[in-house]
């Protein structure tokens, strides 16, 4: 290894970069075709019509129900020894029969806000239709001619002042009705429009909302029963605005609601303080200031922007096998968007679709599903450099350990720790669902808390906030750690060794030696790789703190070892059973590969891996390949990123392209859960149907090709590893990147030609140095806190 200090080196400027525009020449006349704007609170998809455009309004906090009953299902533990009974007589069906014993309700609804309508009530024929959304500023423009006049449309959603601006411009006669799919009731004054109501259910058990809506104009305004119309006016201006009742996890939303009503009143008067230039320009200053961190460019040469329809863009990369790295640059920083679009709410995380859904009843409920979705949703946010947007995991973390003790005490007999299970919602529920009659396959999983805590840790490695870990983090981690302590068991089959038992491996089913088609298990290998994660990273937090986790080292080093099947694949069961589905969508078993670190070092990094790392690897690498391609798109942005760890560009490349694949809108407002994955014309990710989590996805595996970082000890977080280009394909053989951030706290810009890299600049938040890999050398690198200091590469 090499020692270099920094001279006079040039700094990698940052990258230059085409204008990032999603654009269409016509407006949506599907969901999946709309495009969003949010505030991480509120949102709308705007969908453009020319006589009447449709636009839905969204709030993260409207949600169906009230706080969990922490009293729920106390006695249901005792049947966690007669389930582990039948498991050890090797008795699934059994087991299978008896876990639906040990499930709670299912979670509850997020559910949309409301339905905006502005219909143009001019005459004449439209031609010259055009809508965009400009990621480099948030903002959604669409505009045409109304009989040769033109009229002009703005849209955005602004963060700093709780609002989501519309401005119109033209000859503008038009209707404003605002309605709702829930509850509701409207009134209007000329210049204002005013709907409060509740989420479906009984309105003394549900939140409540109100949103307002203020018209600014130089025309004519007059108001009917629950609209408002402008007539003879040149530029209007309208100004939304909604508060919930949702105040908190426990608090009940009427008798311990927030007041919405005083809460939306004084948001709408804050409007007229200000200018539509002041919060625009606001707005603006806001969302640049964390989007315009990173920069991305694949190709060489000035880059321009891609002149022709999206759409028609996506359909071109499909039919003609991926040729556009505009396309590519596209969905990367789109991905960015919808995350600083939608995570901005304390405690309320980004759900299955983010913060949009025009539907009353969302597939999956809209809820949080914990055995991957809402973790990848997070993915990008620390090395696409929008840590703060993985603030509202902090509250919502501390709200799930707080409910899921008593969860580990009821299902689970378990008075230390806590727990959180597949599915939660804005009430932070913690307990198995299923009702007692569905799948245990998926419904009674546990360990969705000991995976999503490491999110936490994830943070504090990227940015090496001490205090952070100390006050947040590590309690956190202690939590979930001490509850899989305690949910170990001794094998009866190996004297020594830990399991868990029960074990699901989530939403996957198995063939047994005997032809027993089941779900339930012991020693799921899924179970073990999350618990070793949890104790490794929990380990090497303590040993930050200066605390020692003797139990947690034991344990780990106890735990039943990875092994591998009959077809040289990872095994997933205890058992080399076959699964029912080879190509099933969840992988949960490599997650120590991604989003996990424990598979993805060298041997003499992992000595609690439980087995040889590069035969592991291997190992994973089979599975990957018995998967095959074709998955859902969540599932296909995670292949992305397991590959990448396998430094296997070209096969990260293609599962890229394949995210990529044109997939048409839902023509039917029933959503379709058809197989195969891909993106809708808005470049929303098609499962389908929409889960944004494969957006986000696609956003780290990114990353991951360009760049990887990790600890250079599992146990000593002070020293780490950068390595440039690590899975580049040759399809990015130029290019340049800035602001990508790497584990220890670090910022990475860099420019690469011919596959090598040709420059690179640093950024430490820190004083010390780190390992540096690129163009197949090693270097240690010395640095400065706050510094941009250039690194020799060429």
């Amino acid at each position: 290894m090499m020692l270099i200090t920094l001279g006079t080196v040039p700094v990698c400027s940052q990258t230059v970069q085409a204008p990032m525009v999603l654009q269409y020449e016509k407006p949506a006349d599907f969901f999946e075709e709309s495009l969003p704007i949010g505030n991480g609170k509120i949102g709308a998809l705007v969908y453009g019509g020319t006589d009447d455009n449709i636009i839905y309004l969204n709030d993260i906090t409207l949600w169906t129900g009230k706080p969990v009953d922490r009293q729920l299902d106390k006695d249901a533990h005792q049947w966690i020894p007669k389930i582990r009974e039948a498991l050890f007589n090797e008795d699934y069906k059994l087991a299978d029969s008896l876990q639906h014993y040990v499930q709670g309700p299912n979670s509850q609804y997020f559910q949309p806000l409301g339905t905006l309508h502005i219909k143009d009530l001019s005459l004449g024929a439209v031609s010259d239709y055009h809508r965009s959304l400009s990621l480099d500023s948030s903002i959604v423009k669409d505009s045409y001619l109304r009989d040769g006049k033109r009229i002009e449309r703005e849209y955005f959603a602004s963060n700093p002042d709780k609002l989501i601006a519309i401005r119109l411009r033209g000859d503008i006669n038009c209707r404003i009705a605002l309605t709702a799919q829930v509850p509701h009731q409207v009134k209007s004054i000329p210049t204002q429009l005013t709907m409060t109501g509740h989420a479906t259910g009984d309105a003394q058990e549900s939140i409540h909302f109100c949103t307002m809506i203020r018209v600014e104009t130089d025309g004519e305004t007059s108001a009917s029963d629950s609209s408002l119309t402008i007539a003879h006016a040149k530029e209007a201006i309208l100004y939304i605005v909604n508060e919930t009742s949702f105040n908190g996890f426990d608090k009940h939303p009427v008798t311990e609601g927030a007041p919405y009503l005083e809460n939306a009143a004084n948001d709408l008067w804050h409007t007229q303080n200000y200018s539509y230039a002041d919060f625009y320009n606001r707005h603006l200053a806001d969302y640049k200031a964390i989007y315009d961190r990173v920069k991305l460019r694949l190709s060489s040469g000035i880059p321009s922007c891609y002149d022709g329809p999206t759409d028609a863009l996506l359909k071109s990369y499909t039919d003609n096998g991926g040729n556009s790295r505009y396309l590519e640059e596209l969905y990367f920083q789109f991905g960015r968007y919808l995350l600083i679009s939608c995570s901005r709410t304390a405690g309320v995380p980004a759900n299955l679709q983010g913060l949009w859904t025009p539907h009353l009843w969302s597939p999956w409920r809209g809820n949080y599903t914990v055995n991957i979705n809402l973790e990848e949703n997070y993915w990008p946010a620390f090395v696409a450099n929008m840590e703060e947007m993985a603030q509202p995991l902090d509250a919502f973390i501390q709200a799930l350990a707080t409910n899921g003790q008593y969860s580990a005490r009821n299902y689970y007999g378990i008075d230390k720790g806590w727990c959180s299970s597949h599915n939660s919602d804005i009430w932070a529920m913690t307990y198995p669902v299923g009702e007692k009659r569905e799948n245990p396959m998926w419904a009674n999983w546990n360990l969705g808390g000991a995976w999503l805590v490491n999110t936490l840790w994830e943070r504090y490695q990227f940015t090496q906030d001490k205090t952070y870990l100390q006050t947040v983090v590590y309690p956190l981690m202690k939590g979930a750690a001490t509850f899989c302590l305690n949910w170990l068991v001794e094998n009866p089959k190996v004297a020594g060794e830990l399991i868990t038992a029960p074990s699901t491996s989530p939403e996957n089913e198995y063939i047994t030696d005997k032809g027993y088609h089941g779900v339930t298990c012991y020693g799921g290998t899924a179970d073990l790789a999350i618990i070793r994660e949890l104790f490794i990273n929990t380990i090497a937090a303590g040993k930050v703190l200066g605390e020692k986790n003797k139990d947690l080292e034991k344990a780990l080093a106890r735990l039943h070892p990875y092994t591998i099947g009959h077809m040289g694949d990872l095994n997933e069961w205890y058992y080399d059973w076959d699964d029912r589905d080879i190509t099933h969508r969840h992988q949960s078993h490599l997650i120590g590969l991604y989003p996990g670190n424990h598979l993805a070092q060298t041997p003499s990094d992992s000595p609690y891996s439980g087995g040889e790392i590069s035969t592991l690897q291997k190992a994973a690498e089979k599975t990957l390949e018995l998967k095959g391609d074709e998955t859902t798109g969540w599932s296909t942005g995670w292949r992305i990123n397991l590959w990448a760890r396998m430094k296997n560009g070209e096969k990260a490349y293609q599962i890229y392209r394949k995210l990529l694949t044109a997939v048409a809108p839902e023509k039917s407002r029933i959503p379709n859960y058809s197989k195969g994955g891909g993106t809708y014309p808005n470049l929303f990710d098609a499962h389908p149907p929409f889960q944004i989590d494969g957006n986000f996805g696609g956003v780290a595996g990114v990353c991951e090709m360009l760049m990887q970082s990790h600890c250079n000890s599992q146990f000593d977080n002070s020293q780490f590893t950068i390595e440039l280009l690590p899975a580049c394909p040759k399809a990015w053989s130029e290019g340049s990147v800035s602001g990508l951030c790497a584990r220890g706290g670090y910022e990475v810009s860099f420019e690469w030609k011919g596959g090598y890299v040709r420059q690179c600049s640093i950024k430490a938040r820190r004083n010390g140095a780190v390992t540096l890999k690129y163009n197949g050398q090693q270097k240690t690198v010395k640095l400065k806190a706050g510094q941009t200091q250039p690194v020799k590469t060429w």
